[in-house]
């Protein structure tokens, strides 16, 4: 494990898996708005500079509001099994 810090800028992308992130991702951009006068790019791919939310198949049962937030140098990734666990990664 190692320190370091990810700053969200108006260059910083969201990157959704299947699309069907779109309601978390609008959310987030909704609160960015809000409270920092700017919103994100929804893309389809990113390499750098990226939060990326993806739903993932499970074996069941999924567990509910389970998601995993790994964050790194060039992104953030937050995966989930059901979309409320994406939420609750992307409200993290």
């Amino acid at each position: 494990i190692k320190q370091g810090i990810f700053l969200i800028t108006p260059t910083t992308v969201i990157v959704l898996g299947d699309g069907s992130e779109k309601e978390s991702a609008s959310f987030f951009n909704q609160h960015l708005r809000t409270y920092y006068g700017f919103q994100l790019k929804i893309v389809k791919t990113s390499t750098k500079n990226f939060i990326r939310f993806s739903k993932i198949p499970s074996e069941p049962p999924p567990v509910k509001e389970q998601y995993r937030l790994v964050a790194a140098e060039n992104g953030i990734t937050i995966t989930a099994t059901t979309y409320s666990g994406v939420f609750y990664g992307m409200q993290t």
